[in-house]
């Protein structure tokens, strides 16, 4: 049984570096990985920061500044369905 892409990704991130080369053929050169952030505005409205918007994860203070971290790919876009109001996650 072949792994997801995401569990290749999440092997990648930990170090596991065992990923077939065949399983990479359709993805794109420029993907890289990204940081993706998000928080509630103080008009409740959830905020996506990724890449060079996330520079740091914590305050001097040591507080978080983002409620949820995803370590990902540059090419995953996120979207609040309307009607649902889930997180919605694009890869590609």
């Amino acid at each position: 049984m072949t792994a997801s892409r995401a569990r290749q990704l999440a092997d990648v991130i930990s170090g596991n570096f065992d990923i077939p080369t065949e399983s990479l053929d359709n993805v794109p050169q420029t993907v890289i990985s990204d940081v993706h952030a998000f928080y509630t505005d103080a008009n409740g409205n959830l905020i996506w920061e990724h890449g060079n918007e996330v520079t740091d994860l914590q305050d001097t203070d040591g507080n978080d500044l983002y409620d949820l971290v995803i370590v990902g790919s540059s090419d995953q876009t996120y979207l609040v369905d309307a009607v649902s109001g889930n997180l919605q996650l694009t890869i590609g």
